[in-house]
C-alpha cells in the first residue's frame, strides 16, 4: 500500500522519507516538461511536410498516443481486462493535444502565440471551477485541469493532468 501513498502524504515532510519525497517533486517536473518537449518532434516534422501531411500525421499519431494509453497501459496498470478503471495520464494528453494541434497549424502564427500565452498565463484562472461538480462547465474544467475521479455508468475514469 505504501507505492501507492494511501495511508501517508508523500509531500508531507513531517510524515514522509527525504528519498520518497524528492521522488514526489521531481515528478512534479517530468510529466510537463515531457509534454512541453512533444511539441518538438512536431515542430520539426512540419518543416518537411506539408501542412495537410503534418495535419494527418499529428491525428493518427494523437489517435495512438490516446488507444496505447487507454487499451495498453491501463490493461498493465489494473490487469482487469473489463477496463473497469480507466486511468489517463501523459501520453493521453500528448494525444490529446496532437489532436488538437492538427487543426492549429492552420492558424496564423499570432494567433497560436496568443493562444498559448492564454493557455501558460490564465492557467491558475481555471483554480475557480470544482470538479466535483458534474455540470458544465465544470466537468470539462475537471476534465482537462485537475485530478478527478469521474463515474460513467460502469467505467470509473481517473484523470491526472499537468497542473
Amino acid at each position: 500500500m505504501r507505492f501507492f501513498h494511501i495511508n501517508s502524504d508523500p509531500t508531507n515532510l513531517q510524515t514522509t522519507t527525504l528519498i520518497l519525497f524528492l521522488t514526489r517533486w521531481i515528478t512534479d517536473f517530468c510529466a510537463p516538461v515531457f509534454v512541453f518537449l512533444s511539441g518538438t518532434p512536431a515542430f520539426l516534422a512540419g518543416r518537411r511536410k506539408s501542412k495537410k501531411e503534418l495535419s494527418s500525421f499529428l491525428f493518427k499519431r494523437g489517435r495512438w498516443l490516446i488507444f496505447v494509453e487507454v487499451a495498453i497501459f491501463n490493461l498493465f496498470l489494473t490487469f482487469d481486462p473489463t477496463y473497469s478503471f480507466i486511468a489517463v495520464q501523459v501520453l493521453w494528453v500528448n494525444g490529446f493535444s496532437m489532436i488538437i494541434l492538427t487543426g492549429m497549424i492552420y492558424l496564423p502564427l499570432p494567433v497560436i502565440f496568443i493562444t498559448g500565452l492564454l493557455m501558460v498565463c490564465g492557467d491558475n484562472f481555471l483554480h475557480v471551477f470544482d470538479s466535483e461538480s458534474l455540470q458544465l462547465p465544470h466537468f470539462g474544467c475537471g476534465f482537462l485541469h485537475q485530478q478527478s475521479f469521474f463515474l460513467t455508468g460502469i467505467i470509473v475514469c481517473s484523470l491526472f493532468f499537468i497542473h
